[in-house]
Formats: C-alpha cells, sequence, structure tokens
C-alpha cells in the first residue's frame, strides 16, 4: 500500500523512514505535526491570543498500524496537554 495516501499535499515532508524503511504510519504522524505546529502558529499570531488556552489531547491509541510493532515495546497512554 502506498503511504503517500494518507500525506496532506501541503506537508513538506511527505516521507518518514524508520529502521531504514519508509513507515506509512509515522509518516501520517509527521506530517500531521506539521499542521498542529501550523494552526498553533496561527493561534499564536491572532490578537485573541492573550486570553487563549490550548487543550490537545489524544482520543485514543493508535491501532494496529505499519508502526504498531515499534510503539507496542513502549510504555504508552493517552495524551492530554495545557
Amino acid at each position: 500500500m502506498d503511504g503517500t495516501r494518507f500525506i496532506s499535499c501541503s506537508c513538506q515532508r511527505k516521507s518518514y523512514s524508520y529502521e531504514g524503511k519508509p513507515n506509512q504510519s509515522f509518516s501520517s504522524v509527521t506530517c500531521l505535526q506539521e499542521h498542529v505546529a501550523r494552526l498553533i502558529a496561527r493561534i499564536k499570531a491572532a490578537l485573541y491570543f492573550k486570553n487563549t488556552v490550548i487543550v490537545m489531547t489524544s482520543d485514543h491509541l493508535a491501532m494496529n498500524n505499519t508502526a504498531h510493532q515499534y510503539l507496542i515495546k513502549q510504555r504508552r497512554h493517552d495524551l492530554f496537554l495545557w
């Protein structure tokens, strides 16, 4: 399966390799990180940012995917940041 179908055309980095092989799940996460960083930068540049709290949370752990074999080796938990 071609991992590029999960990658937004607006992302700078289109692929991510792990252990010398392209990994479509890690590539998707890398792209998502770009989008989140861009959103936070836009919020911080807005006039209303002074009175804004940004809250980020995950809603589930990763399911079985091309990164699963690496993820299960680590301690995992849902994330909540503010």
